[in-house]
């Protein structure tokens, strides 16, 4: 067979070519009782297509910010905070798979809310350590990337809006059984 003359599914392809670019700065800073930290994410795409009209170049800032008190000294509890801004790109399929991919799809956005707090003691009765965390968190996702169903074939849109929320817990312990053995424990339950 000779170069470029076999047969292809999709004759009349876009033949895309795409670029990404991803900065993050960051920032933190701890004194005795305070953590905190920020992180600014800009990320760029260039699409270019061969045939057809190329998907928007996409430019967005995506900031984060976490803190962590700590209220007393002599007791290991953290309380926990984060906000985070994030999306998802449409994938090459998304955009570009045929009769499925749709070159006007919106990245999927989304803010994601948690607060929770960290607790551990190192020694308590015959356990060497004992650690509990509790964490609730929320998102709201805007531009959500679905596939929709048509007449003889699915379609990639943006649709709608989805609210995740739930609750993450875990229980870790440790114990010495004899001298070079120990017993570790530990447990995660998600709502």
């Amino acid at each position: 067979v000779a170069p470029n003359s076999h047969p292809t599914p999709w004759p009349e392809g876009p033949t895309p070519t795409g670029f990404l670019s991803t900065t993050p700065f960051n920032a933190s800073y701890r004194n005795d009782g305070l953590t905190a930290g920020a992180v600014l994410v800009h990320t760029a795409t260039f699409e270019h297509v061969e045939k057809g009209e190329a998907p928007d170049n996409f430019r967005r800032f995506a900031p984060s910010l976490s803190v962590s008190l700590k209220p007393w000294q002599e007791e290991e509890l953290f309380l926990r905070f984060m906000y985070k801004s994030t999306f998802r790109l449409p994938t090459f399929n998304d955009l570009y798979y045929y009769r499925l991919g749709n070159r006007n799809l919106r990245p999927e956005k989304a803010d994601e809310y948690t607060a929770g707090l960290a607790w551990s003691l190192p020694k308590v009765a015959w356990l060497d350590y004992l650690s509990v965390t509790l964490d609730g968190y929320f998102n709201n996702v805007t531009d959500k990337i679905v596939a929709f169903p048509s007449t003889y074939t699915w379609k990639m849109a943006n649709y709608g809006r989805v609210h995740a929320a739930g609750v993450d817990a875990t229980l870790a312990a440790s114990a010495t059984l004899a001298r070079g053995y120990s017993l570790a424990f530990s447990g995660n339950y998600m709502w």
